[in-house]
């Protein structure tokens, strides 16, 4: 889960309003070899405007940010910097920055500095200030104060009151910020020249404030209501007004936008604020279409989230290395005497009680593996990040990997077993509709159960004494998970079969779990003609196709790599010669279905195949600088010709 909001960054600066640092002095782009004459006067011409701008506004308010930010200085290394910053202090600060921001005398303030470019960029600052402030207001160091402002989550896991302030603190961020650059919205757009890269990050920032404030949540709520489907449309249309609001005339800066990549093919940062954005954008969309259940299960998520990344970096241990095959060993052991130990089973069965706990069982259970790590002096991110590569690091030690496939059957029965040990009782067996979480549950357990030695066994057996596909032993075991979440079976079973797709048509996790339950029954019932000697041997094709694939994996990241590299070093004309060359077959190509698309590159040179890739990499950026919010839908259109 990602957090799309404001990032709490500890450091000098404090909380950091942007998605990406702060930039430096504004800078407009100009004199590249790609500029036309025409361009580069319009540029020019651009800069002086812009320094009269800004002579103007100093006029006007007669501060500088430097200033503004002197008056706000307040001894900023001074207050406590050690021990525990209450939820009161918490709630006078959050409370005091509400009276501020809300003022019509900040107002007025941010208005005024938002008058020029650099004004506007200076508002994250000048408002990263004002917040500091508040701490040194209560006798707290303002480092101290960002940092344990930043380990809320994780300091008071469960006080939905504190988080609610805090979430309300951030929406308030976001719309005085929106609202200075209203307010200070020029009258004459730009429509010549280029965007800078300051420009871009201001757009990016803007839309990042309109898409999470209320104002912009209900209007893509009410559009997603009104055409039953992710408000796509409108997403676009809040872009279009936002490049207006920072001073671009939408039609050209959409044209000046779709341009980035080949613009700045080299400036990482800009490629990752792009790429937050458009990930904000179709996150945005999404959001529109769940109901306040979901979301407030995806807030939860998130927040669980939060407190598991604070706490992994916080962990401690190595970091460095590599984690030995003994340390592993050692790791799967730990793990063993742990999930098989009574205190786990106890605080696992209790969690199953509620449906709420039920959707955590899978995060506590990771974070009772991830906790041995702690207790090997291992820091649990490089743990688990050295835990994903045994498939590549280790790829022919057979020890290693049958204690990993053991390992996975016994997380997957210790949560099978908590939900049968917490003996859930329901007001009735046959609801008018099964919740979302009972049906993820239902899953969940289905499928761990198909983990098990002992069900594999079963399934074998049954086809040995019948001949039949083990069908009968799948019912069997659903209906035993029904029981177990206190669902009547034949309710249970004709819910799922027949209504679940249509009351759940818009979730896309519900519809892709019930898929994967599907499919995994057909495969291990399939399995079940094997003999015992046969499914080894299948288990040992499937364990080298999987590191086959890892393999495959590898290179074709290491191969995507080099053409990304190949493409920055592509100058515009290089790139324009490509599509004149290669488009018009990409086209073709793309419009096959996957197994002739494969067949057929297969077929073609190296430097053919290369030049594939280099023209479909160019084309998906173009399709999602162009529309962030579907660039699948804008890819398609490339492919089929009827983008403009």
């Amino acid at each position: 889960p990602v957090c799309h909001s404001l990032l709490w960054v500890s450091s000098r600066r404090g909380v950091v309003f942007c998605l990406v640092s702060l930039v430096g002095q504004a800078s407009m782009f100009g004199g590249f070899d790609h500029l036309s004459r025409a361009e580069e006067e319009a540029t020019r011409r651009q800069r002086e405007q812009a320094r009269a701008d800004a002579a103007a506004a100093a006029a006007d308010t007669g501060e500088s940010l430097e200033e503004l930010l002197e008056k706000l200085k307040l001894a900023t290394d001074e207050g406590r910097a050690s021990g525990p910053i209450s939820k009161e202090e918490f709630l006078q600060f959050f409370a005091s920055n509400e009276q501020e921001l809300t003022s019509p005398e900040t107002r007025a303030r941010f208005k005024r500095l938002a008058r020029t470019l650099q004004g506007k960029l200076d508002l994250n600052e000048l408002m990263v200030a004002m917040q500091r402030g508040h701490f040194t207001e209560l006798g707290i160091n303002q480092d101290y104060g960002c940092e344990k402002l930043g380990a809320i989550a994780s300091d008071y896991p469960e006080d939905t009151e504190l988080a609610a302030n805090q979430s309300r603190f951030i929406q308030l961020c976001h719309e005085a910020f929106l609202t200075a650059l209203r307010d200070s919205r020029p009258q004459t757009l730009q429509t010549s020249g280029s965007l800078s890269k300051e420009q871009i990050f201001l757009f990016v920032d803007a839309c990042q404030a309109y898409f999470t404030s209320t104002e912009g949540r209900q209007r893509l709520k009410q559009e997603a209501e009104r055409i039953n489907n992710m408000p796509n449309q409108v997403c676009v249309e809040m872009q279009h007004e936002m490049l207006e609001v920072v001073g671009v005339q939408r039609t050209w800066g959409v044209g000046q936008l779709a341009r980035f990549q080949q613009t700045f093919s080299a400036d990482q940062e800009l490629q990752a604020k792009m790429t937050n954005f458009m990930q904000m954008c179709q996150m945005a969309v999404a959001r529109a279409t769940m109901t306040k259940e979901q979301i407030e299960t995806m807030k939860k998520r998130n927040r669980a989230e939060m407190r598991r990344m604070a706490e992994e970096q916080q962990s401690g241990g190595r970091t460095e290395g590599k984690v030995t095959k003994e340390e592993m060993l050692e790791f799967f052991a730990l793990n063993t005497v742990k999930l098989a130990s009574e205190e786990t089973r106890t605080k696992l069965k209790k969690l199953a009680q509620t449906e709420e706990g039920r959707g955590d069982l899978n995060r506590v259970l990771v974070d009772i593996q991830r906790s041995v790590f702690t207790d090997m002096d291992i820091n649990r991110s490089f743990g688990v990040e050295c835990l994903n590569g045994i498939a590549t690091d280790f790829p022919d030690d057979r020890e290693l990997h049958t204690a990993l496939k053991v390992f996975a059957e016994q997380c997957s029965k210790a949560y099978v077993t908590a939900v049968k040990d917490a003996k859930i009782k329901s007001k009735t067996a046959t609801p008018n509709k099964l919740s979302r979480g009972t049906i993820l549950c239902f899953v969940d357990c289905v499928m761990n159960t198909f983990m098990q030695p002992e069900t594999r066994a079963a399934f074998r057996g049954h086809f040995v004494e019948t001949g039949e596909l083990p069908n009968k032993v799948v019912d069997d075991i659903q209906r035993e998970i029904f029981q177990a979440l206190a669902i009547d079976p034949e309710y249970g079973a004709n819910y799922l079969a027949n209504t679940a797709s249509k009351d759940y048509s818009k979730d896309q996790e519900v519809l892709t779990r019930l898929g994967h339950l599907q499919a995994a029954r057909e495969s291990y019932t399939q399995k079940a003609r094997l003999s015992d000697e046969e499914a080894s041997q299948a288990e040992r094709e499937e364990l080298l196709r999987n590191q086959a694939a890892a393999r495959r994996q590898a290179s074709v990241q290491n191969a995507m790599q080099q053409v990304q590299l190949a493409i920055q070093n592509m100058s515009e004309a290089e790139k324009e010669a490509l599509k004149a060359k290669m488009l018009p077959r990409w086209r073709t190509i793309m419009k096959l279905p996957l197994d002739e698309r494969m067949q057929y590159m297969q077929r073609q040179t190296p430097t053919d195949q290369q030049d594939f890739a280099k023209i479909n990499t160019l084309m998906t950026q173009e399709a999602m600088s162009q529309n962030p919010a579907n660039p699948q839908q804008r890819l398609q259109e490339i492919i089929l010709g009827t983008a403009n």
